[in-house]
């Protein structure tokens, strides 16, 4: 080859080289420009995401207050964002509300009424990028030496949750009756019962986690995790409902005092249709936050809520047959007509403001079972009672005598506090046979009425509670 042609191709090979290098050089340029903006734009990201979640957080208002403002811009300046007068460090807080779209995305609505949620805009100026200086240089666009990153951040206040319980004492637990406590479930689930007294301590003293609970219960009726809406109106039959409780207990855990053997009888008598559904027992706002149900219920109150609402979804009557000294029999029949609703947890904000609707919406109410209670004394010789005193054989003997000896003997432990409705007023009715009393003992009610959430150490909940007078029948 000649040496021309070796010259030739030497200094081919620097011309790539060089220009080579050039776009190299350009490309790490860009590389490094880009940079720069991105951990700027990142900068202003994270004081627009801190001043929001603060603002939210501490409960900032617009319009006439403007504490949102100031408690974003205080947020802002303790992280090196100094407002600066001109523009070229700004904070702009707008106050109003999130709203979940068709898309399921929730887009925030301005309103400077209300603060359910509050959005910050952080803007910041920075030295233009070479990229879109020489891009404008050659369209003819004048030359900025600033260029302006901003950043969006929406934060929402958490929402205040509530909860509210109730129960009753129709069932008042006796270690010396456990005899009527079995017969009065076992009766109400429709079976034979047979717990021990200290079985029934071990119940008593055992709470179910309601979160954990409703997970359980998702799983037995195969519904996707975590979609609590779902699950409270599928279909479940008393024994899911208990099993749950069961499955939940053989887990193990701190706090469960309760044989998981005596639960498992409940759950072998319990009726196995599905005609319930767990939103007869828990009210649960649509809604509401999944942390607002790591709370607590007791495993007595959802055993007890269980076999009432079973029996209010059957056509028959828990019977109890109770013997008496001196008397023949004592018949007790016993109907729920109307579920207890034990438990239920919601927004109090949209509770209280829900009561001027008619009728009221977005309620956090409970309520006790309503029970319809037939006592029957088969009598045909009435004998005398304690502590009410001889009664001839063939005489008429009043109504409030035998209540009276009735209270005497301890029988409200066995029809559930019952007759002691009975010892209030009576009209005396004289008897030779037998005596009817017909009781249907209306629910009690519960409701949110206001809320108070101005510190963690004050927080309160207002309720307004009311219970009816019974309807009482004797003859």
């Amino acid at each position: 080859m000649s040496p021309r042609l070796r010259s030739r191709q030497r200094g081919a090979i620097g011309l790539m080289a060089a220009g080579t290098m050039a776009v190299a050089l350009v490309f790490m340029l860009l590389a490094v420009d880009s940079g720069r903006l991105y951990l700027e734009k990142r900068k202003v990201q994270a004081i627009a995401d801190t001043a929001a979640l603060e603002a939210a957080g501490l409960g900032g208002q617009c319009g006439s207050n403007t504490t949102a403002n100031a408690y974003a811009v205080q947020n802002a300046a303790r992280n090196g964002f100094t407002i600066v007068a001109g523009g070229s460090r700004a904070l702009v807080v707008t106050c109003g509300t999130l709203v979940t779209n068709a898309s399921n995305l929730r887009v925030f609505t301005p309103d400077a009424t209300k603060n359910d949620a509050i959005r910050v805009v952080a803007s910041s100026a920075v030295a233009t990028s070479i990229a879109n200086g020489i891009w404008n240089l050659f369209n003819g666009v004048p030359l900025a030496t600033q260029t302006t990153l901003s950043a969006t951040a929406v934060a929402a206040q958490a929402p205040p949750v509530a909860q509210l319980t109730i129960r009753n004492n129709l069932l008042s637990l006796d270690t010396s009756q456990s005899p009527a406590l079995n017969a009065v479930f076992a009766n109400l689930l429709g079976g034979g019962l047979s717990i021990s007294a200290a079985g029934w301590q071990g119940i008593l003293g055992t709470n179910v986690n309601l979160l954990s609970y409703l997970d359980q219960l998702a799983i037995q009726l195969k519904v996707t995790a975590g979609d609590y809406t779902t699950l409270l109106t599928t279909a479940a039959s008393a024994t899911d409902l208990v099993q749950a409780a069961v499955t939940l207990l053989q887990k193990g855990g701190t706090g469960v005092l309760a044989n998981v053997n005596d639960i498992l009888a409940i759950a072998a008598i319990a009726p196995n249709t599905k005609v319930l559904t767990v939103g007869n027992l828990l009210n649960v706002a649509t809604g509401t936050p999944m942390a607002a149900l790591n709370s607590t219920v007791q495993l007595f109150d959802l055993l007890q809520a269980v076999a009432q609402l079973s029996n209010s979804k059957s056509a028959v009557s828990a019977a109890v047959q109770v013997g008496l000294p001196g008397l023949a029999s004592l018949s007790i029949q016993t109907k729920v007509i109307e579920p207890p609703q034990l438990s239920a947890i919601g927004n109090p904000a949209l509770a209280k403001a829900g009561l001027a609707n008619n009728p009221p919406t977005n309620q956090i109410s409970v309520r006790t079972a309503q029970v319809r209670t037939l006592v029957v004394l088969q009598a045909p010789i009435l004998k005398a009672v304690s502590g009410v005193g001889s009664i001839l054989t063939g005489l008429a003997t009043p109504v409030s005598q035998v209540v009276s000896g009735l209270l005497s003997l301890n029988i409200p432990a066995v029809v559930g506090g019952i007759l002691c409705l009975v010892g209030c007023n009576v009209t005396d009715v004289d008897i030779t046979q037998s005596l009817s009393i017909y009781i249907e003992a209306a629910s009690a009610e519960s409701h949110v009425t206001d809320f108070s959430c101005a510190t963690p150490a004050t927080k309160s909940l207002t309720v307004s509670a009311t219970t009816s007078l019974a309807t009482l029948g004797v003859g």
